[in-house]
């Protein structure tokens, strides 16, 4: 796996969220805001990273990060952060060869009213999806994507 010193910290939308990947990805923002990451390993799966932020009243929610994601399947698991993750897999194609998605929801409740998405999508092709760097880059994402932090304070573009 990869080291301590191996991960470089990676800060989105001025601060409002970070996380960790390995030192040697690659990082492009597109004109959208999404940031792709990618290694350039022969074999390597691409990260794409959107944040999203929503304003809705809390209904007195014990866990509103949870209740944010809603009841779709797979359900939602509470962090130790008091974020909430869900994490899933679906196939498609891409210039006709079959690719595999790797989905991680991170949201993230702001008192009183303000909710962030963390939208992860790991994407390899199928084929890849069992080599020994796509699998080492997965449990890394699996290991670091629920360490994802986000900023106390909502910003003033979130508003």
């Amino acid at each position: 796996m990869f080291g301590l010193n191996k991960y470089k910290k990676v800060t989105h939308s001025d601060g409002t969220v970070q996380f960790q990947v390995p030192k040697s990805w690659i990082e492009e923002l597109e004109e959208d805001g999404s940031l792709v990451l990618w290694d350039e390993a022969e074999y390597s799966g691409t990260l794409r990273f959107t944040l999203l932020t929503a304003k809705k009243e809390n209904e007195s929610s014990p866990n509103p990060a949870v209740e944010f994601l809603g009841p779709k399947d797979p359900n939602p698991v509470l962090l130790e952060n008091n974020n909430a993750l869900r994490y899933y897999t679906s196939n498609a194609e891409e210039n006709g060869e079959p690719i595999k998605l790797f989905h991680y929801e991170v949201a993230n409740y702001v008192e009183p009213k303000y909710y962030r998405l963390a939208l992860f999508t790991f994407i390899t092709y199928s084929a890849h999806e069992d080599k020994k760097d796509i699998q080492k880059q997965l449990k890394c994402l699996e290991q670091e994507i629920p360490k994802t932090v986000f900023s106390p304070v909502v910003q003033e573009w979130e508003r």
